[in-house]
């Protein structure tokens, strides 16, 4: 798991995104936007800078943005429901 991030990561207005990935019956609990939106896009992006490099996602590709984002919901004030995004 990520401790830190060290590095800023910047996504440009206008990136295109689907949100958060949430399935229909737990949007009541967890919506697309909210709190955890910007560490949503940053997820997005990775996989799509990925693709942009030439790169197609592998399993530790996915890992890896899957972590970057759970590092980073905590800083917008997500508690156990960071997890449950996770």
């Amino acid at each position: 798991m990520i401790q830190t991030l060290k590095l800023p990561l910047k996504v440009k207005r206008g990136f295109p995104t689907d949100l958060t990935s949430v399935p229909r019956p737990f949007r009541p609990f967890v919506g697309r936007v909210g709190p955890h939106l910007e560490a949503s896009i940053i997820h997005d992006y990775l996989y799509v800078a990925w693709q942009i490099g030439g790169l197609p996602p592998t399993d530790d590709m996915r890992r890896f943005s899957d972590e970057v984002m759970l590092a980073a919901m905590p800083a917008s004030g997500m508690g156990c429901k960071a997890h449950a995004i996770y």
